[in-house]
């Protein structure tokens, strides 16, 4: 998958994997990284398309007030991550499909925050999903993400 290192943990650029519906993207990522730690799997569900909620849930969160105490929380939970392995953390995002066709303003927010993240060695970020992924956040322009993205490899299995 791209630049994907499962024994560094690392990628060079952010990810997007585009595919129909049901085509095993997240299984075989699962699958491929069984026993590497620092990965946090996300699933966008079409009910509930809001990406910090589905963060919260992936977090085994409760109690959270609001999005901006699930993104502090994720990111003290990949900077304590980093300084406990020196390894850089990955956020795995499926469905990103439905959070960007449900839910545009928080998940420009998020992938500002991938942005920088990626910036700053904190954490790198997969997105997967369906409908044309790679097209959907490339729509929305976030700041120094588009050219990564123009420069990252894209597996698709779209027509």
């Amino acid at each position: 998958l791209g630049h994907l290192s499962l024994a560094g943990n690392t990628i060079f650029a952010p990810l997007v994997v585009d595919g129909m519906a049901g085509e095993g993207k997240m299984t075989q990522l699962q699958r491929a990284l069984r026993g590497v730690s620092g990965v946090l799997y996300v699933t966008v569900k079409e009910s509930n398309a809001k990406i910090w909620p589905c963060i919260a849930e992936a977090l085994k969160l409760t109690g959270v007030k609001d999005d901006d105490d699930v993104r502090l929380t994720m990111m003290e939970a990949f900077r304590k991550y980093k300084r406990e392995t020196g390894k850089i953390p990955t956020i795995i995002v499926d469905d990103m499909h439905h959070a960007l066709e449900k839910d545009n303003e928080n998940t420009e927010a998020f992938l500002s925050n991938c942005s920088a993240a990626f910036d700053q060695g904190t954490f790198n970020s997969v997105f997967l999903g369906g409908g044309r992924v790679a097209e959907k956040i490339d729509d929305l322009n976030v700041p120094g993400l588009r050219a990564r993205l123009e420069k990252a490899d894209f597996v698709s299995h779209d027509p």
